[in-house]
């Protein structure tokens, strides 16, 4: 059996009140994303919001945090480096140089899926996103 790799790096500048995440393993509807299959890296400005924490979106909800003390390395208004990686159930996230979450998922749902960058619909403010990248590490 194969264990899927996947990396994403981006960097990303919170503009405004509102939240955004990163999807993976995500499973799409016509004109839409299937929010009840795949997993979310978290992105939230606003202090305590656990900015590259781990949401389920299979009505789990959050499956792990950063620790109390990283809370504080998201930098509103500012450009902030983002990397992401899942290998098979195990999440690993990264925010300005500083390692956020390293979690095995013991309970994993999709095991595969597309990755998507979330976006909410109106809301005080919006989310600014570039130098995307994605690598699969995936052995085939």
């Amino acid at each position: 059996m194969t264990t899927r790799t996947l990396q994403l790096s981006l960097r990303f500048k919170c503009v405004g009140d509102g939240n955004s995440g990163v999807f993976f393993h995500t499973g799409f509807k016509p004109n839409s994303v299937d929010t009840t299959q795949g997993m979310q890296f978290e992105i939230d400005c606003t202090m305590m919001h656990h900015t590259a924490g781990v949401y389920a979106e299979d009505g789990r909800g959050w499956v792990v945090w950063p620790s109390p003390e990283n809370e504080g390395v998201v930098r509103k208004g500012e450009w902030n480096d983002y990397f992401v990686e899942v290998i098979g159930n195990r999440y690993r996230s990264r925010l300005n140089g500083v390692p956020m979450v390293d979690y095995t998922d013991p309970h994993p749902g999709a095991s595969d899926g597309k990755i998507a960058l979330q976006l909410h619909a109106g809301g005080a403010g919006n989310m600014q996103f570039k130098d995307i990248w994605i690598r699969d590490l995936s052995k085939r």
